[in-house]
């Protein structure tokens, strides 16, 4: 039973961690942060002037790509778990909040699967997760 749960905690770790990396390759170089906050202003524009909201929001954008890119690596490495946990927590409740503005419909389905790996991922006991790079390479 243990080698299931470490051997999971590794499938996690590495499906979640491609798909935030994919996702923040594609936030930050593919379609841009700017960009992408130019496309969704008309939802935010009664917050703030137009050009400081997209200023504001493609700085947010960019933020959320680095989390996304580098949250992804620490993911796959497997480590500062504890500090990683925090970072895409907060993450996840801006990302739902962001979406949930845009439209109270929004399509759930790839945010779903994210977070489930991610609370699975913080769920299974800390003395699983043994298959890192910094395990590996430091002891």
């Amino acid at each position: 039973m243990e080698w299931a749960l470490t051997w999971t905690c590794l499938l996690i770790r590495l499906i979640l961690g491609i798909l935030l990396i994919s996702t923040g390759i594609h936030r930050l170089f593919k379609i841009g942060p700017f960009r992408q906050a130019r496309h969704y202003l008309p939802v935010f524009i009664f917050l703030l002037r137009k050009r400081w909201a997209e200023t504001f929001f493609g700085i947010l954008l960019l933020i959320a790509g680095l989390i996304e890119l580098f949250g992804g690596v620490l993911l796959i490495i497997g480590g500062m778990k504890h500090l990683l946990a925090v970072i895409l927590s907060i993450y996840f409740i801006l990302y739902a909040l962001a979406w949930s503005m845009v439209s109270p419909w929004w399509d759930i389905r790839h945010f779903g699967f994210r977070l489930a790996l991610f609370i699975t991922y913080l769920v299974i006991p800390e003395r699983f997760d043994i298959l890192t790079l910094t395990n590996l390479c430091c002891k």
